[in-house]
Formats: C-alpha cells, sequence, structure tokens
C-alpha cells in the first residue's frame, strides 16, 4: 500500500480544536471608598455632591471581574425625592471597568431645606447590584444646618476616652505591626444623638525621612467601609487600631470624619466635612501640621530567595540578574529598612557590596561579578541583622571556552510572504575546544537588506547538540533581508550570514464552479458526498502544505472551503504536473445530494461565495504517469504488483484499481474516517451497484468497498475476461447505478496496459 499511497496521495494528519470562552460572573462586591461621607449644602464648607461611591466585583477566586453591569438604588431615603443618583446625566446604572470597579456619585437636589435641633442629620443607603443579586450597601448622611440656632454645628465629632492624649503623644510601631490602643471617635448630631455609619480614617503627609504608612485595621465588631476606613457603629462611635507599614519613617497624620477615602490627600475634593487637627492644611501657604508618627523596622523572621539563584557566567563576567532576597517577620509580612550582610564562598570567587537594605516589599538585591579566577560552583549568602536565617544562591563559573567551529544548519536562502513566519527557524552548530558546545551564547542581528524583519530573540544558547536558534517573522514591505549570527570566546568571534526573501502577498485569484473537478480523474461536475475532490487553478495564491499520513486534515489555514456551512477537511495543496495549483479536500459526508448547494472558499482571508452540484455519486480513478508519459488507471496485479508497460495486466486475472465517489457504505464511515481495523471481515461495503467496463462491455465485479486506509477512496476488485483485447490502451471505467436509483454516473475514461 505505500506505493498507492505515495502514487496518488499522502493525507495529512491533525486536528483543529476550538475553545469556547465563558462569561465571568461576579461572586463577590466590595466597597472601596465612598462610604460614609458627609455633606452640608448650607454650613460654611458647603457641597452638594458626595464623592464617587466605588466598588469592585470579584469572582470566586477573588479577581476582578470586567464588564459587569452594575444597578444602583436609593433603598432607605429619609425624604422620599430629595435625592438622586447620577453616573452619566441620566443612568443609574454603571459597568465595571478592567480593574473590576464601577462607580456613581451621589448628588443632593437643591429643595433641601435647613435642620433643626432634631433633625440635624439624614442618612440615606444606596444598594449597589448585580444581575446575580451580589450587592454592597453605602450609607451618606447630609448634615442640615439650623438656621434658627446657627451657632450650632449639625454635627459632632469628639474623641473618646484617652484618643486625644495618645495621639498627642505621637505613635509609633514596627513595620506590619498593629496598635494595641485604638483611637476612639463618638459622632452625634446636633441633639448629642449617635450618628451611625459614618467614616472614620487616617490621612497621611510623608514630609519626612522614608516611606512609612498608618491606616486603621479592620477590626471584629468594628464595620469597615474600604481599605483603611471603619464606621462609626449603632452607638456613633468609630474604633480604629492603627496598623504600621511601608518603610521605616516618619510623617504626619489627620483624623478624618465624613470623608470619601483614605487614598485622597489633604486639600483636594470635595472638602471634608472634619479634619483633626482641624487647621492641618492651610490651602494658601501651603503649609502642614498633624498628629506624628513613627515607622521601625519589623523584628525579621526569615530570609529566603526571590530570584538570580542558579545562574552560570564565564569567569570576569556579571551575573546577567541581579540577586534578590526578601526578608519578612514571624507573620510573613515583608518588613522593610532591614541592614542584609552577604557573603561569597570561596571568598575571592566574586566581588558585590557587602550590605544592602530592604525596600517598602521587603526586597532587597545585589549585583555579582565573578572574578577573573573563579571556577565551578558558588555559593552567596543574604543574612538579615537581627536573626539567624539566611538565604543562600547558587552560582556557576563556567570556564571559557575557544570556538573552533561556527556553521549554518538549516534556515538560509528561505522566502516568506509579507507578514508571515519564516518557515524554518536560523539554526547555527558551535563546536568549542574541549567539545562542549552547550551552555554558549549567540547573538542574531538584522544587518543590511531591504526590508525589515522581526527576530523572536537577539540572542539565543546553544542545547545539549550545540545548535542555537531564533524564529524570523516577515514586515510589509517585499524585499530581501540579511540576519547576522556572531559568536565569541576567547579566542576571537565567528560570524555567519542568512540571506531571506521576503514576497508579497499573493493575488487570490477568482473561483468559479469550473475550478471543482473530481479528486481522482479531474472530470468536471463530479463532486458527492464522501468523495475527493480538487480546488484547481493554474494558482491559488498559497504556500504549498506537506501532508502527513495517515488522512487527517492537513495543518495549513490558508484554504477554507465549506458545503452548505460544513467544514470540508483540506487534505493536501500541491502543484500537478501541468503546474497547476491544487487543494485537494474531502466533500462532508453529512451534505445531502442536489443542485445549488451554497459553497464557500476563503483563500488567504478573501472569501467567495457560489453554488456546486453534489452528485448521489461520482466515480473517478486514480491515474500514475507511466514510462511513455501517458496517464493510465492505478492498477494492482494479484501477486501485489502494479500494472505498467512493462507489467500489463493478465486476461483472466482478477484486478484491484482505486476509485473515489461510489456514495454510500455499509457499515456507514464519516467524513475522513476509516473502517474499523481488523473488521475486514465485515467490510464497508458500497451500497449502489457497481460497473466495471472494458473496451465498451461490463465486466465481472468481485468486491467494491472502502480502502482500509485512505479515506474517501474505494477499493474495486474486477476479472478481466481470457478473451479481452491485448494492447497498452485498453479503454477501462468505472460506473454506478446508487441503491434506488436508475440513473448511473460513470468516471473519466481511462486505459489500462492488457496481455
Amino acid at each position: 500500500m505505500n506505493r498507492i499511497r505515495s502514487t496518488m496521495m499522502v493525507l495529512a494528519a491533525g486536528w483543529l480544536c476550538a475553545g469556547m470562552a465563558t462569561a465571568q460572573t461576579a461572586a463577590n462586591l466590595t466597597i472601596v471608598s465612598g462610604d460614609g461621607q458627609i455633606v452640608c449644602p448650607f454650613c460654611f464648607i458647603t457641597s452638594t455632591a458626595y464623592a464617587p461611591l466605588v466598588v469592585m466585583a470579584t469572582d470566586v477566586n477573588g479577581n476582578p471581574v470586567p464588564g459587569v453591569q452594575v444597578n444602583w438604588n436609593i433603598t432607605a431615603p429619609n425624604i422620599p425625592g430629595a435625592v438622586f443618583l447620577q453616573s452619566d446625566s441620566t443612568s443609574t446604572t454603571s459597568t465595571t471597568n478592567s480593574s473590576g470597579q464601577a462607580s456613581v456619585t451621589f448628588y443632593l437636589t437643591p429643595s433641601e431645606t435647613g435642620g433643626s435641633q432634631t433633625l440635624s442629620v439624614l442618612q440615606d443607603s444606596i444598594t449597589a447590584s448585580t444581575g446575580n443579586n451580589v450587592s454592597a450597601t453605602f450609607y451618606e448622611s447630609e448634615a442640615l444646618q439650623d438656621l434658627l440656632n446657627t451657632g450650632f454645628p449639625p454635627v459632632t465629632a469628639n474623641f473618646q476616652n484617652n484618643s486625644y492624649s495618645v495621639l498627642q503623644a505621637g505613635l509609633s510601631g514596627q513595620v506590619g505591626a498593629t496598635g494595641q490602643t485604638p483611637i476612639q471617635i463618638y459622632v452625634a448630631n446636633e441633639g448629642q444623638e449617635p450618628v451611625p455609619n459614618v467614616a472614620v480614617f487616617l490621612v497621611t503627609a510623608q514630609i519626612n525621612s522614608g516611606s512609612p504608612t498608618i491606616a486603621c485595621a479592620p477590626t471584629a465588631g468594628s464595620p469597615t467601609a474600604g481599605a483603611g476606613v471603619v464606621l462609626t457603629n449603632s452607638n456613633g462611635i468609630a474604633t480604629c487600631y492603627p496598623t504600621y507599614g511601608g518603610s521605616p519613617g516618619s510623617g504626619l497624620f489627620w483624623m478624618d470624619v465624613g470623608g470619601s477615602s483614605a487614598s485622597v490627600p489633604v486639600g483636594t475634593l470635595p472638602p471634608y466635612y472634619f479634619l483633626y487637627p482641624a487647621n492641618a492644611y492651610n490651602a494658601q501657604t501651603g503649609a502642614i501640621s498633624g498628629f506624628t508618627y513613627s515607622v521601625s523596622p519589623g523584628t525579621p523572621g526569615s530570609t529566603s530567595v526571590v530570584s538570580g539563584s542558579g545562574q552560570s557566567a564565564n569567569p570576569g563576567q556579571t551575573l546577567t540578574q541581579p540577586l534578590v532576597a526578601q526578608v519578612v517577620n514571624a507573620g510573613g509580612q515583608p518588613l522593610a529598612g532591614v541592614t542584609v550582610t552577604w557573603t561569597v564562598s570561596p571568598a575571592n570567587a566574586a566581588t558585590l557590596a557587602s550590605t544592602t537594605t530592604t525596600g517598602s516589599n521587603g526586597q532587597t538585591s545585589n549585583t555579582v561579578t565573578l572574578s577573573s579566577s573563579a571556577s565551578g560552583a558558588i555559593t552567596v549568602t543574604a543574612s538579615a541583622s537581627g536573626t539567624t536565617s539566611s538565604a543562600t544562591f547558587t552560582i556557576t563559573a563556567i570556564p571559557a571556552v575557544t570556538i573552533t567551529g561556527f556553521s549554518i544548519v538549516s534556515g538560509n536562502n528561505q522566502s516568506a510572504v509579507e507578514g508571515t513566519g519564516f518557515a524554518e527557524p536560523l539554526v547555527v552548530q558551535v563546536s568549542t575546544s574541549n567539545g562542549v558546545a552547550s551552555g554558549v551564547t549567540v547573538q542574531f542581528q538584522v544587518q543590511g537588506g531591504s526590508v525589515p524583519v522581526t527576530l523572536s530573540s537577539n540572542s539565543a544558547v546553544t542545547g545539549a547538540s550545540g545548535q542555537a536558534q531564533i524564529t524570523v517573522q516577515a514586515g510589509s514591505v517585499a524585499g530581501s533581508a540579511t540576519v547576522v549570527a556572531s559568536v565569541s570566546s576567547s579566542g576571537g568571534g565567528s560570524s555567519q550570514t542568512f540571506n531571506l526573501t521576503v514576497v508579497p502577498v499573493p493575488q487570490v485569484p477568482v473561483i468559479t464552479a469550473a475550478n471543482f473537478v473530481n479528486g481522482a480523474d479531474e472530470q468536471p461536475n463530479s463532486l458527492s458526498p464522501c468523495s475527493l475532490g480538487l480546488l484547481l487553478a493554474s494558482s491559488l495564491g498559497v504556500a504549498n502544505v506537506s501532508p502527513l499520513y495517515p488522512g487527517l486534515p492537513a495543518p495549513q489555514t490558508s484554504v477554507a472551503i465549506t458545503f452548505n456551512s460544513i467544514s470540508a477537511p483540506i487534505l493536501n495543496i500541491g502543484t500537478n504536473a501541468l503546474g497547476q495549483q491544487f487543494a485537494l479536500f474531502q466533500v462532508p459526508c453529512t451534505v445531502s445530494a442536489g443542485a445549488s448547494i451554497p459553497v464557500t472558499v476563503t483563500i488567504a482571508g478573501s472569501a467567495t461565495s457560489l453554488t456546486l452540484n453534489v452528485l448521489p455519486a461520482s466515480p473517478g480513478v486514480f491515474h500514475t504517469v507511466m514510462s511513455d508519459g501517458v496517464a493510465r488507471a492505478v492498477v494492482v496485479r494479484p501477486d501485489g504488483s502494479f500494472v505498467s508497460l512493462t507489467n500489463p495486466a493478465r486476461r483472466g486475472e482478477t484486478e484491484v484499481t482505486y476509485v473515489t465517489g461510489l456514495g454510500p457504505t455499509s457499515p456507514a464511515v464519516g467524513t475522513t474516517a476509516l473502517p474499523v481495523p481488523g473488521q475486514m471481515l465485515v467490510p464497508s461495503a458500497v451500497l449502489g451497484t457497481v460497473i466495471p467496463g472494458m473496451s465498451g462491455a461490463g465486466l465481472p465485479l468481485v468486491y467494491a468497498q472502502l480502502s482500509e486506509d485512505l479515506p474517501g477512496v474505494y477499493v474495486v476488485a474486477f476479472q478481466i475476461p481470457a478473451t479481452e483485447t491485448q494492447g497498452n490502451n485498453i479503454s477501462f471505467s468505472i460506473g454506478i447505478l446508487p441503491a434506488g436509483s436508475t440513473t448511473g454516473y460513470y468516471s473519466a475514461p481511462t486505459t489500462i496496459p492488457v496481455q
């Protein structure tokens, strides 16, 4: 069968699978900022708009979910119709962005009037929700100035217990630590009744050394509203336990009551309702004052390797990547400002900074240069001060070698269509003085040529075989390009030049029904379900695709054919003896026979629509060119040899020929499928009546069934009469009457040498 496959065709193996994207669903909706604000439209500092209310949608794994519609509703207004929501001009919905966040702005209508001693605070709740009923609720307060008693503020905020004295004394803590003494603030209305759900947080300014941070930590029993923000409880008390972070240093902070976000700096809009100290920021002079705090390095718990271990380099070289270590406390939180000591073993094998300091992420790095005498394994140890924990990095010094050979293996003198990748990678071979060529860096650079090309990398390292390679992408302009590969060693350097050509995008031909012929004898208007066909043209304008036997679709996407929206597998793209380019395909077995079947042909992205007749059967006999240059039927004698001019068919023998288009079989077989292996006692036999013919007369049929290993191909065995005429060109054809039909279909006439 191997010779038959090479004579007729070779089918390609490969499946093309497409994944289906699934829409993400928000599993959680959390408040980012904007909760617990207070505005006062009739106070000294007036405002009728709150800062944006911001939520974040996340999935079950905590990842942000973009594209989620968030609905905003006022769920508990104190005065119906007194407020409204606006995210653009009229809408009360918004959509999460790429960070999973969505927002609206909460406005007051101009119809609000002043308050009184018994009604100085109005509080509304706004619920943000998604279509799958995930929600989060904001609370916003409006302070109404008592116009009859303007000396009484509508809202007051006072420190509880010893909070103010603690603040005056200054706060301090280690990186990653949370203070044990809370700061408590009581928020009340004009009648000194508690006001719940008011935001309290710390606002900081780093005006001194370092980059320390301080914020309110979330605590059990204390409502939270975004990072670093706590809300007053039902008793009007907000409890803030300061937590320290960043890097060691000192700074100033303020207590904010009723603002919008702990991340908004002093002096930005909208103005905060309360700020302690009240004169912390002078907008005219820019002067800043406030409570002081300081952050000191935490106690190191452990030191670990982050990256940089396992590198290798030649003596005298600097490692390509720095060594990065991280220091964390006992709770696993990164520690900033910790001094790390670095040591090398052997001591003279490399040079690097003796000490470094960790940053805000607890990490520190060091650059290592190997000494000229370095050899073999080297260790570098990073030790954090105040702990016995250390991180160990391993490095290998590779002795320099002399390059004794540098040559091109493949990839030279090839071409690619504009905007596509060159089929072959650029591969070079490196040989060295010690016979080991692995681990050698080869540089690749575009030089000369008239058009740009893009390299997958500017360098590659040789593998165990001493070879290094890159791939190349053609640019958008046709012409020549040159890529130079070079390698250097202690003995000097060497280079090799790859010459490449970028060819124009091919012109897609005009495709009509006349371009479709039978896949065996190229008879026009001769296609049927499961049969092989050819899309034949002087040029399809695409690259040929060499198929990979056995028989599955070729690994290509430049040509696509559908029958009634059903994809026809492309089995091969090649060029015939006449110089015509063809695409061999199989008509889908699920296509129904009929006239004017809609067909779409897509070549290099350009689609053409037309109609074709699909027959119940379309017999075509496969041919081979014999020694006199004449194409004759492919026939196999009983001894397994091919019929030829020197080995003609014999009268009285049973011969076998190969055909396509004989229609349905029993058992049935699908598109690109084969009969079940090992069941030749139950072959997929043709259901119709097969009629072999020679010299104008019918021949005895032995059997007609599907090939066991060539999809879309049938095997027909017939007997040549003992009285048959002899000669090199005895006429031969295959006909068929489909089951239940009186209409016959016949292959194009061909010949067989008979003796």
